[in-house]
């Protein structure tokens, strides 16, 4: 791996009266568990910097892969839209 490569990105940012998730791994490095540290890190800065409220992300359906990291996460299906999205939620008490 080069020193200047991106592997990846997460992101918070405000949406109505919660928190969106957004976040995206480099294919180059996919299964190797880097969205969810990437996301576990940025949830406990959340944490420590005293929010308290709910945390949103959605995901396209056939995403297995972002499934399963909002899943390990601790996220809970909230709206399945149709067949192609399905929303997520995290309530964050610390």
């Amino acid at each position: 791996m080069a020193d200047s490569q991106v592997i990846g990105q997460v992101t918070l940012f405000p949406q109505e009266h919660r928190l969106a998730l957004a976040y995206w791994v480099n294919p180059e490095f996919w299964g190797q568990g880097l969205a969810t540290k990437m996301c576990k890190a940025l949830l406990s800065h959340v944490c420590n910097s005293g929010y308290q409220g709910n945390i949103w992300a959605g995901v396209h359906s056939w995403n297995s892969r972002s499934t399963s990291v909002l899943k390990k996460l601790g996220f809970e299906q909230i709206i399945s839209n149709n067949e192609n999205t399905a929303e997520y939620s995290l309530e964050i008490v610390c």
